[in-house]
């Protein structure tokens, strides 16, 4: 992973100080601060992909003890759109998401996974009318958060969907969004 890849202060905040406020126990806070989190000082405007992914295995571990790696990367993007969906930014972006229909907001993933960081690119490939394929160009090992990520924003939107990792790609992959 580069160091010029981002993920945004904003980002980590919607995640660490707004979804996981009361869920945020002494000791995953200490382990936040020795992965390099301190979340007693102010945030920075970003912060390097690596530590991100560090911070997302830490807390998922944390959180979800007993379950694989997968589903903790996957269960902390569905948290991570929760606390977005709570900051200023995330919550006008998902009150528009509201209005549109799956196959447009999907078409839109791009921008919306780009208030977040600044390394990603989407490419959204129709199947049927409730089924796209969501090709993600760099998802820094982490593809099952992705996953989470736009799981947790359909039905942050409101709708039912399912999403899985088709394929991986290189340095990023396909999901398969599946409206239901």
């Amino acid at each position: 992973m580069s160091q010029d890849k981002l993920f945004f202060g904003h980002a980590v905040s919607g995640l660490y100080q707004h979804a996981l406020g009361n869920r945020m126990m002494p000791e995953l806070r200490e382990q936040l601060r020795e992965a390099g989190l301190d979340l007693d000082k102010p945030l920075l405007p970003a912060y390097p992909a690596e530590l991100f992914v560090r911070w997302l295995d830490v807390a998922g571990a944390a959180l979800f003890p007993n379950r694989s790696r997968a589903e903790q990367l996957y269960e902390m993007g569905r948290v991570t759109v929760q606390g977005f969906a709570q900051i200023e930014l995330g919550s006008a972006m998902f009150d528009h998401l509201k209005v549109m229909t799956a196959e447009k907001s999907m078409q839109r993933l791009e921008r919306s996974l780009r208030a977040a960081m600044n390394f990603i690119a989407v490419r959204f490939h129709p199947l049927s009318p409730t089924e796209f394929e969501l090709h993600l160009n760099d998802v820094v090992g982490i593809p099952d958060f992705f996953r989470g990520l736009v799981e947790g924003g359909s039905s942050a939107a409101g709708r039912s969907s399912s999403v899985t990792v088709s394929r991986l790609e290189g340095e990023g992959c396909v999901l398969l969004y599946r409206a239901g």
